[in-house]
């Protein structure tokens, strides 16, 4: 960080949360240095503000979570979909909302299955979670847990049998590996785009720090890498259209906590 520093860029970036400590480190004593963290926006200096020469960027990424629930919905035949998380974190909590209201807003009916590894790197763990969820009736998992779900698409894979398909939602494209026929489509955050947009900001005169900024659905923040051509369907994809519309267009919003969920449960989206 202090060879990029004193190399006099206009702007440095960090990119993820990883990065967050250095910069943090160094932005408040260095205040005609402009600062950038993308995919991260939690934490404000000792004041419990953010330094104006630093910005912080995030992703709405439960919009995301939304859609993959709406693609899990839409693409069960068992009427009973599962999550499998890691730990029970509040950024995990927050998938598993996001993914349970897409559910519920194509099919209030249908089953969903939820259980956690209790480890982010356990992959035995996840592994014996996710068979218990298939053998509970599930078709599709959404797979939230990190490492301890890199075994869930061979998982899928060896439950797809007797002329029933298993499926995985990966949280992010990383996660699609051993069986990626068994995936039905994975998140992709748009950095380059962020990064174009926030230094496009800087170069014209156009430049806020001391805030955090948010990327979407709207602002082209993210994608879903879409299914195999074997497991898409237009039913499919024009359902998660409409409801990106509607997203896009703020007609509701996504819950992100157990008050929010249940606030949401009372007034469905169409």
């Amino acid at each position: 960080m202090a060879t990029l520093r004193q190399a006099d860029f206009d702007l440095i970036w960090g990119i993820g949360a990883g990065t967050a400590a250095a910069i943090e480190g160094v932005a408040p004593n260095n205040p005609d240095q402009k600062f950038a963290i993308v995919d991260y926006s939690a934490a404000k200096d000792e004041r419990g503000v953010i330094p104006e020469n630093l910005l912080r960027v995030r992703f709405r990424q439960e919009e995301a979570y939304f859609l993959q629930g709406v693609i899990a919905a839409k693409s069960s035949k068992a009427g009973a979909v599962g999550f499998l998380g890691g730990v029970e974190d509040e950024l995990t909590k927050e998938m598993e909302y996001g993914f349970r209201a897409g559910v519920i807003a194509v099919d209030p009916k249908i089953q969903i299955l939820s259980g956690y590894a209790a480890s982010t790197s356990d992959s035995s763990r996840g592994k014996a979670l996710a068979n218990s969820i298939y053998a509970q009736g599930a078709d599709v998992i959404y797979n939230a847990a990190g490492e301890a779900g890199k075994s869930v698409e061979q998982t899928a894979l060896e439950n797809s049998r007797n002329g029933k398909q298993r499926w995985v939602i990966a949280a992010d494209l990383m996660q699609v590996s051993g069986s990626p026929e068994t995936s039905l489509c994975s998140l992709v955050k748009s950095m380059d785009k962020v990064v174009f947009e926030v230094t496009r900001r800087l170069s014209y005169g156009e430049w806020k720090g001391g805030e955090v900024i948010s990327f979407g659905l709207k602002e082209g923040g993210f994608e879903l890498v879409p299914a195999p051509d074997k497991a898409s369907s237009p039913e499919v994809i024009s359902a998660v259209e409409h409801f990106k519309e509607k997203l896009i267009s703020g007609e509701f919003s996504v819950p992100k906590t157990k008050a929010e969920f249940a606030s949401f449960l009372g007034k469905l989206p169409k």
